[in-house]
């Protein structure tokens, strides 16, 4: 999965060489890389079927979602498996046994709540 404001390894794949992004803008901080190596996305390219992108409202709808019924607090960015299976982008049939791994408490308590 890759926030939409820091898509740095999708455009990377898309150019077929490493791309640096002028700019960041995602809440998900964790997964705001500003380049792909080329090691990074030849181990995708032989390993990954699909890259997600998610606008930063899936994520946080993920983050209030996880918070809200399992009282677990992870970080945008650990919530990022859950946004894309709640946007219905991860191409999983409803229904199916899915596991999606958390991650995260970092997350600063102003942000936090501004988010919330």
């Amino acid at each position: 999965v890759e926030p939409a404001g820091a898509a740095a390894v999708s455009k990377s794949l898309a150019a077929g060489s490493p791309v640096t992004l002028d700019r960041i803008e995602t809440v998900a901080d964790g997964l705001a890389a500003p380049f792909a190596a080329q090691i990074t996305q030849d181990l995708i390219r032989a390993h990954v079927d699909d890259i997600v992108i998610l606008s930063d409202d899936e994520i946080v709808q993920a983050l209030r979602t996880i918070l809200d019924r399992t009282k677990l607090l992870v970080e945008p960015a650990g919530a990022a498996s859950v946004a894309a299976l709640l946007s219905g982008k991860a191409g999983v049939e409803h229904g199916a046994q899915t596991v999606a791994i958390l991650s995260g408490g970092n997350i600063d308590r102003e942000k936090l709540i501004r988010l919330l």
